[in-house]
């Protein structure tokens, strides 16, 4: 399970927790599947620094994962000072 890297403008604030489906998974088989996990990051908060925290994914939630050794990695959460400018 590996959450999936995200971003945000400093002096906003990123809601994460319990219930969250930006992650991705792999190796599930004959329809199990993770639903949900909870993603926690020290970069959330409106006034957390200019620059990159880590994502940490836990406690998956799904159907048939008592089957399964589950492993996690983290995404990445950067935090900008202001939005990326895009020219065409």
């Amino acid at each position: 399970v590996t959450a999936n890297n995200q971003g945000k403008i400093y002096g906003q604030t990123l809601t994460l927790g319990a219930g969250q489906t930006n992650f991705a998974s792999s190796g599930l088989v004959n329809g199990d599947a993770v639903t949900s996990v909870t993603l926690t990051s020290a970069g959330t908060a409106a006034g957390a620094a200019v620059g990159n925290y880590p994502i940490i994914p836990s406690a998956a939630v799904g159907s048939g994962l008592t089957n399964y050794s589950l492993a996690y990695s983290n995404g990445t959460l950067t935090v900008a000072l202001t939005a990326p400018l895009v020219l065409a």
